[in-house]
């Protein structure tokens, strides 16, 4: 089976009917915990009980300050990819002894800035930092993640109690702020990290050793990055969603519309 990002990007649509673009390259980071804390002869025996296409898959396993284990690096690879070895990785880290905190680490997702048009950053900081209670509710609920410290919504300066019609003006004004340096401290420490040059990272998730939780977790940012894409293609950013940001149940509708998401699909909401 080939693995993306070892072998070049492709022109695919993102799903029937939408416009033509890169699909997405996804780079998961998932830490978790060991009894023995950082413990590179258990990252090592992983490693051991992997064959050939496993170790493309899983880029490495380093040492991550934030737990008392580990954080494992797959290499950026597409969503099917994604969907067909974790279920083949879980039941191996589990038997080298890692597990996922309840109370801490995460679960981040990378994607390659290469896959985004103009108008669609703006479009994904307002659905999920601007997006209102019901925009809380369901990355909460999808993706699992409490802390504030780690995964950050926008200060409170910033915040409105729901999603208005100016949202989209207010995501790019932020953006701006973050770019022109003014608060470099926390940035990297926001649901949405746009420190990296080459990436953008979502860090709403909560570290799983479920299969369907982290599935749905890592179809989400997909699902989320593939809507974006369709409505900035759409309409000029100016003129997209005069009345307010789209519901997450508007989005969830549009998800089930395909057969690209099933594990955030079953998601309750």
């Amino acid at each position: 089976m080939e693995v993306a990002g070892i072998i070049p990007e492709r022109w695919t649509p993102w799903v029937p009917g939408a416009p033509r673009g890169y699909a997405p390259l996804l780079g998961v980071e998932l830490e978790l915990s060991h009894e023995a804390g950082f413990h590179l002869p258990a990252i090592e025996a992983v490693r051991r009980h992997l064959d050939a296409d496993m170790h493309r898959f899983l880029a490495a396993g380093v040492y991550d300050g934030s737990v008392s284990g580990a954080e494992f690096v797959t290499s950026p690879t597409k969503l099917e990819i994604h969907q067909a070895y974790w279920p083949r990785l879980i039941p191996v880290l589990r038997a080298g002894g890692f597990y996922a905190e309840s109370g801490g680490g995460g679960l981040h997702v990378h994607c390659s800035r290469k896959a985004m048009v103009p108008g669609q950053l703006d479009l994904l900081v307002a659905l999920t930092m601007l997006g209102g209670p019901e925009w809380e509710q369901f990355q909460m609920l999808v993706m699992g993640r409490t802390s504030e410290r780690y995964a950050a919504g926008l200060p409170m300066s910033q915040a409105r109690p729901e999603s208005t019609p100016d949202s989209l003006e207010r995501a790019h004004a932020y953006i701006r702020e973050q770019y022109a340096g003014e608060r470099q401290h926390d940035l990297r420490y926001q649901r949405i990290n746009l420190m990296p040059k080459e990436t953008v990272e979502f860090r709403q998730g909560h570290t799983t050793l479920n299969a369907d939780k982290l599935l749905s977790r890592v179809e989400c940012v997909h699902a989320l990055l593939a809507f974006t894409r369709t409505a900035a293609k759409t309409s000029p950013l100016g003129h997209l969603f005069p009345e307010g940001l789209p519901s997450p149940r508007a989005f969830m509708g549009w998800v089930r519309r395909y057969k690209v998401w099933p594990h955030l699909a079953a998601t309750s909401f």
